[in-house]
């Protein structure tokens, strides 16, 4: 049998989901949901109460409002992408909940979120999902506004040579609606904050910079969730095959120049500057701007210092001074004379989107735009991260260049390259870093291995992927 939910205002549910759907068939359509709490925040809870929360799929959601939750509007199995099952999730509004919407996956292969509003959302406008979803992902015809940290987040597990793809098509990302929006929290004990996020949560007191999209994110595994672990931290070594199509979105007021954003930084897109080893594609096409220059466009992090350590990516440094290094490297004979170079994990300084018709850079032609993620001067000859040194390349945003398709060979935009060790001691011999060099400047990217991203036994495993 089926139930058909209409037409109620439902208030006050009690570290526990308003409407939970344990099979399918079931109709819940035009509703008010408000007063999602969450009471227990110990360490160990994963539990994280939703205004409408789907666990089966087959249902159908239409026309729901879940105004506050103090952890996600709706997690729910939106549905697959084709034709028959586009519709089941659709014309829902979630706002003042720390998640609007988290998804489950449908299990046909491809998860399809359409025709939502979210706004005033703490955390994520947003995010699919805990532990990444094992499908594809299409977002598309959405409204997503107000967020206070990030408007969409795309966390995709697969294995390690999967095809995983993210498709962001016809949505709309708004930073603030009116000029007043900061003032209502600009402090953590503002009114109008969110005052039960979780321990993982965004602090506005923190300062950090809040983003319409944070880059899609394609890995073996993923983080928990709270209240231990972050929403979204990838914790496993990325897929090879990992790429978002950006098509007709529209990004609005993030140019937050006047102080109306209270002094937290706005960009309409950024990189997860907590992927450490690798950065798939990012492909935009028709991007229409709304109030926004280019200075707020983009905002790319770099490598974290505090990942130089030898539970994560290492301690190893490039010196000439070492006698075994000055011995056989020929960066450091011949006269040559290279600096010490600490190294690490150097995925956020891989960076690249692509411009496939001029409209997300406003250049007037293709482009494409890579994070160097250094804001000291130029690149030097040897060192880590993507060389960019054709005339044509420019400075854009933050911590990145742009550089016109004739910059690469036969005009067409660099493409992601994978370099992979097949030897059974992948894992425990350590061949890095690997020299790439541009023959005609003859400047060099050093690659080294992954992060290690193991647990064995409380501590982390001494593992990791190497590159050659």
């Amino acid at each position: 049998f089926f139930l058909r939910i209409t037409g109620n205002f439902i208030y006050e549910s009690l570290d526990a989901s308003a409407v939970v759907l344990e099979n399918s068939g079931n109709h819940v359509q035009e509703n008010l949901v408000a007063g999602v709490m969450k009471m227990d925040k110990s360490k160990h809870d994963f539990v994280w109460p939703a205004g409408v929360e789907d666990k089966v799929g087959g249902n159908a959601i239409a026309s729901n409002v879940v105004a506050g939750s103090d952890r996600i509007g709706f997690y729910v199995v939106a549905g697959g992408c084709s034709s028959s099952s586009a519709a089941a999730f659709k014309d829902n509004v979630a706002h003042s909940c720390v998640v609007g919407v988290m998804l489950r996956a449908s299990g046909t292969g491809c998860s399809l979120i359409s025709r939502s509003q979210l706004h005033h959302n703490w955390d994520f406008g947003i995010l699919g999902t805990v532990r990444g979803l094992p499908e594809n992902i299409v977002v598309e015809n959405n409204v997503i506004s107000d967020t206070k940290y990030v408007g969409l987040r795309l966390l995709r597990k697969a294995g390690m040579t999967e095809e995983a793809t993210a498709t962001v098509s016809s949505n709309v990302f708004v930073s603030r609606s009116s000029e007043q929006e900061c003032l209502k929290c600009s402090t953590g004990g503002d009114t109008g904050c969110h005052m039960q996020t979780s321990t993982q949560s965004y602090r506005i007191d923190s300062r950090e910079p809040s983003y319409g999209m944070l880059s899609f994110t394609s890995s073996l595994s993923f983080s928990p969730g709270p209240e231990k672990k972050p929403w979204d931290k990838e914790m496993g070594y990325p897929v090879v095959q990992g790429i978002a199509y950006l098509n007709d979105n529209v990004f609005a007021h993030y140019d937050a120049g006047d102080g109306s954003n209270c002094g937290v930084e706005r960009y309409a897109f950024g990189n997860d500057g907590s992927a450490a080893d690798a950065f798939h594609p990012h492909l935009f096409r028709n991007t229409t701007w709304v109030g926004l220059g280019s200075t707020r466009k983009v905002k790319l992090t770099g490598p974290d210092p505090m990942w130089r350590n030898p539970s994560d990516c290492g301690v190893a440094t490039f010196d000439c001074a070492d006698p075994i290094i000055a011995s056989s490297s020929a960066y450091c004979t011949d006269g040559n004379s290279v600096a010490t170079i600490p190294l690490n994990c150097q995925g956020p300084k891989h960076v690249i989107l692509t411009d496939l018709d001029g409209t997300f850079a406003q250049s007037g032609g293709p482009s494409f735009i890579m994070g160097h993620a250094s804001s000291a001067g130029p690149r030097k000859v040897f060192d880590q991260g993507t060389i960019t040194t054709n005339p044509t390349c420019k400075s854009f945003g933050v911590d990145a260049v742009e550089c016109s398709v004739e910059a690469s060979r036969n005009s067409q935009p660099p493409q992601m390259l994978v370099i992979e060790s097949r030897d059974a001691d992948t894992e425990t011999r350590n061949f890095s870093p690997l020299i790439l060099e541009q023959e005609s400047s003859k400047m060099s990217d050093l690659l080294v291995n992954t992060m290690d991203h193991g647990w064995c036994f409380g501590y982390t495993c001494q593992k990791r992927l190497s590159p050659v």
